[in-house]
């Protein structure tokens, strides 16, 4: 079955796919989600874009999240195809990103290394931070508490892999979202 139709004459590059929960797949490619029911009836798309006009985006990776939203993560290019930045974002059940990360968000809190296997060390100036988030790309949650006197976080419980990480201040609000790959050494 023919499920999808590009009535604008650009390429629309697909490059991944996975099944959902519902029996049906989601599929990602360039500056796109496809989502479909499970006899292949075209439910939505959605464009993904960085805002400026002169970059393109190119989803490598998709995965439903335990919320039913969807992980992704792919690059981001500008017109003559050079490498610009990878990215990782975060959808809800029907393909609305409510969160977008790439390497040019703020660095007002340094966190090393990066990758990183049984310690991460934070800088963060005078910044007051209470909490570390770690958002696998199944949408698990793992938290921790930041001690401002030593500010460093022991990794031994977090599974290798690709994170989201979320800075909270006392207060609860975010201050700094960043991703981070953690590889533990045998």
């Amino acid at each position: 079955k023919f499920i999808y139709s590009n009535k604008q004459g650009e390429n629309p590059y697909f490059t991944c796919m996975a099944k959902t929960s519902d029996g049906g797949i989601i599929v990602a490619g360039r500056n796109r989600l496809l989502k479909c029911d499970n006899k292949l009836n075209n439910l939505w798309i959605r464009y993904i874009d960085t805002g400026e006009t002169s970059k393109t985006i190119e989803l490598r990776c998709i995965k439903q999240s335990r919320d039913g939203g969807y992980f992704g993560c792919g690059t981001i290019f500008n017109n003559e195809r050079s490498y610009k930045d990878i990215l990782i974002f975060k959808t809800d059940s029907l393909g609305s990103i409510n969160k977008f990360i790439n390497n040019k968000e703020s660095q007002s809190i340094k966190y090393f290394p990066n990758p990183s296997n049984n310690f991460l060390s934070i800088e963060h100036g005078d910044i007051i931070l209470s909490e570390l988030i770690f958002i696998d790309l199944l949408g698990k949650e793992t938290s921790f508490s930041i001690d401002s006197k030593n500010p460093t976080i022991e990794l031994n419980t977090i599974k290798d892999g690709l994170y989201i990480i979320i800075f909270k201040d006392n207060e609860h609000k975010i201050i700094q979202k960043g991703k981070i790959v953690i590889n533990h050494f045998n």
